[in-house]
């Protein structure tokens, strides 16, 4: 009898144990696991999907920011160029508000990007991880980090709420061109922006350790309001557990802090 009370003395514990746990601050998603994912932030949802209809052709991708370094990347798409950011004034250049593409689905508007991985197609270099995600809009044209941070407001930031990261095998898509991670966010997130304001959009990648550093070539965002999304998930079934699970396992390993 001791002995049984013992085990249930235990087992209630480590429930006590698990309620108690404060809120998970790390959350590791695999896209190429659960091919659509939502992203809680403190504005509103992100959604990811690697499952919807692909264009073709590096010239269509036409990118609006480009980044490449190694073993981490980041960079906003400032005419003037920062961090590592590549083909700047051509393909990581400055954008507005007006020039953001629209796709509904079910009933509600969203901005639609799309981000194409070039990273090695074998199997030692091809993941690659997405940790930081931030989107800005502004009435004047900044030119410089110190001008974005101090006058654009910020209208999105993927870590907001917790220290997210999505993870990405190449492997399941390659081929420059092809796009491979589209994103989107409600239009009613920039409900105080107006269409002749700026849009800012900072990325970094290759922040999740040697597996998943960045590598070969750019990482490019565009516009992509010409895909077709499929439907989204309403709740994200993923937090309740794997987050908690993703700060014990993960946390320890997870991370970088590249810029503001």
């Amino acid at each position: 009898m001791n002995t049984q009370r013992a085990f249930y003395a235990l087992i209630s514990a480590a429930m006590l144990s698990f309620a108690a746990a404060p809120s998970a601050s790390a959350i590791v998603y695999n896209i190429n696991a659960t091919p659509t994912i939502l992203v809680d932030t403190a504005q509103g949802p992100i959604y990811f999907s690697t499952d919807f209809v692909k264009t073709t052709g590096t010239g269509v991708i036409n990118p609006f920011l480009s980044i490449q370094e190694s073993p981490t990347e980041s960079g906003y798409n400032l005419d003037a160029g920062v961090n590592d950011t590549k083909r700047n004034g051509q393909f990581t250049r400055t954008q507005r508000v007006s020039d953001l593409q629209v796709v509904n689905i079910n009933g509600i508007d969203y901005y639609s990007f799309l981000i194409d991985i070039n990273e090695s197609a074998t199997s030692a270099a091809s993941k690659i991880s997405l940790d930081t995600l931030k989107i800005y809009t502004s009435s004047g044209l900044q030119t410089s980090v110190a001008s974005l941070i101090a006058n654009a407001t910020l209208q999105i930031d993927f870590d907001s709420l917790n220290d997210n990261t999505i993870l990405y095998d190449y492997k399941a898509n390659s081929g420059s061109g092809e796009g491979d991670i589209a994103f989107i966010v409600p239009t009613s997130l920039f409900a105080d922006a107006n269409s002749t304001d700026f849009f800012f959009l900072y990325q970094e990648f290759g922040g999740f350790g040697v597996q998943y550093r960045s590598e070969a070539g750019f990482e490019e965002t565009r516009h992509a309001g010409d895909i077709t999304f499929v439907p989204i998930p309403e709740t994200n079934a993923l937090m309740p557990i794997l987050a908690v699970l993703g700060v014990v396992v993960a946390g320890p390993f997870v991370r970088r802090c590249f810029h503001p």
